[in-house]
């Protein structure tokens, strides 16, 4: 899976193997900054000029199968990294 985001506050997710999208994550309300996948690729997040940031695990064994969480930031996201220590 390949990230884009785009102004109007989609992030797409697209299958490289078949150069399509695959799904289009909603829930920004602006332009979106930033995206990062997880080291394990299950997760992406997300991050938007209007101070959301978004968080989206994919399912390994249920492709396209994708759960989205929205929380609200104090301040514009214009960069993600994700660390998965736990």
């Amino acid at each position: 899976m390949l990230a884009s985001t785009r102004e109007d506050g989609t992030v797409q997710l697209w299958d490289v193997t078949i150069r399509k999208e695959a799904v289009a994550l909603q829930g920004h309300e602006s332009e979106v900054w930033a995206a990062a996948w997880s080291s394990d690729g299950l997760r992406l997040a997300s991050g938007s000029k209007d101070t959301t940031m978004g968080s989206a695990l994919m399912s390994d064994a249920y492709p396209g199968d994708v759960r989205v969480v929205m929380v609200q930031s104090y301040n514009h996201v214009h960069t993600y990294h994700l660390s998965m220590h736990v």
